[in-house]
């Protein structure tokens, strides 16, 4: 890339920033993804890191992983446990469902998103 088409790459860069932060992309060349913060996506430092002492996972709500209880809460009463899917945890309806016609029971990746019963029968 010539020095010239480098300027106008990074000034490209700055305009869309300012006109629609949602759609920049990273500033680092060859990188197309979504910007996090200071011009940068994900994977390039522009995410904030877990507060809780010794982790280096990216945080994902109140300064928190995952692992650290970062993330959506459940919807039901009185529940601490991060939501999945609709706003509940597993325990409490969030998360995947069996592929199986009728079938309600969690599913897993491992088995082809089918519960356990039915990972034999239909969903591999």
């Amino acid at each position: 890339m010539t020095p010239h088409a480098t300027e106008q790459k990074l000034a490209t860069f700055s305009i869309a920033n300012m006109l629609n932060p949602l759609k920049s992309t990273c500033n680092v060349h060859a990188c197309d993804r979504a910007v996090k913060r200071n011009g940068v996506c994900w994977k390039h430092g522009g995410a904030r890191g877990c507060t809780a002492l010794g982790c280096s996972n990216r945080a994902k709500a109140r300064g928190l992983c995952w692992t650290h209880g970062g993330g959506k809460r459940c919807q039901a009463p009185e529940c601490v446990k991060t939501a999945l899917r609709f706003g509940h945890c597993w325990a409490h309806g969030g998360g995947k469902r069996c592929l199986m016609d009728g079938c309600h029971r969690p599913a897993y990746e491992r088995n082809g998103n089918c519960c356990d019963a039915h990972k034999h029968l239909l969903c591999k």
